[in-house]
């Protein structure tokens, strides 16, 4: 294991042994299982935004990067089991922290545009931070309405060309886990303000709809309503992946 120490580097996990790996990362019994999101990217997976614990497989000889988001460091119980085939010929067990990469200059804020009582809602992301970011995923963490999901023809558009990056219904939960946050297709790029040119540092996004199947109208009226999404972010600069919570409050945002 490299680079658990130094935020600035990848953290690779190799596989010295003439066996496959089954590997599992589990954060230690007093951490706060609720803010660590793992990122394994080995040769057969790409996956981010992986609830503790994380399970992966390494063959001989092969290696991953692995990141972890959550607080400045988190401490984690390493066990890995020596495949021969399917029998399980050894066993290591670790104790590990890893530096969490620093994120300070990303920083994301989000304002209300328009809303109504169709359900739409219109709001504008921008990029205040100093590094170029990638938005992957969205998830709906609350609302101040009844809505349970957002959908209707489609989820989550570019309000100025249509672009639509979200076709999936959004449910409305707490738990913004890979269950309920949704793939951004394509993923949109907000570039940091480095030139004086602030066009490609913002993207106005419309909600469509807000829903909530036990009411009629089932259309749920958004017009002075406050919305907390979470989104998945890269830094575009390390390559990092974080977790960004951004209120949207066209009200008092009392969460």
């Amino acid at each position: 294991m490299e680079g658990l120490s130094d935020s600035t580097v990848d953290n690779v996990f190799t596989n010295n042994s003439p066996y496959a790996m089954d590997i599992t990362l589990d954060a230690a019994p007093y951490e706060d299982e609720s803010k660590i999101r793992w990122d394994i990217n080995d040769p057969v997976t790409d996956s981010d935004n992986d609830n503790n614990p994380v399970t992966f497989s390494l063959s001989a000889g092969a290696n991953a990067d692995v990141a972890v988001k959550g607080d400045d460091k988190v401490t984690f119980d390493g066990t890995a089991l020596l495949k021969d085939g399917e029998a399980t010929v050894g066993r290591i067990e670790v104790t590990r922290t890893i530096n969490v990469p620093v994120i300070n200059n990303l920083e994301l804020s989000g304002s209300v545009s328009s809303a109504g009582n169709s359900g739409k809602l219109t709001f504008t992301l921008e990029n205040t931070g100093d590094v170029d970011v990638e938005l992957r995923k969205i998830g709906i963490i609350e609302t101040t309405t009844t809505a349970e999901y957002v959908s209707g023809g489609g989820s989550l558009f570019n309000a100025n060309d249509g672009t639509e990056y979200v076709t999936d219904w959004i449910p409305i939960d707490n738990n913004t886990s890979d269950s309920t946050q949704r793939e951004m297709t394509p993923k949109p790029v907000l570039d940091h303000q480095s030139d004086g040119d602030t066009d490609s540092m913002s993207i106005t996004f419309e909600f469509n709809k807000f829903r909530d199947p036990d009411s009629r109208p089932a259309n749920v009226d958004m017009r002075g309503e406050d919305v907390k999404i979470e989104l998945t972010v890269k830094n575009l600069e390390n390559g990092s992946i974080v977790g960004a919570p951004v209120d949207l409050c066209n009200g008092r945002c009392n969460f």
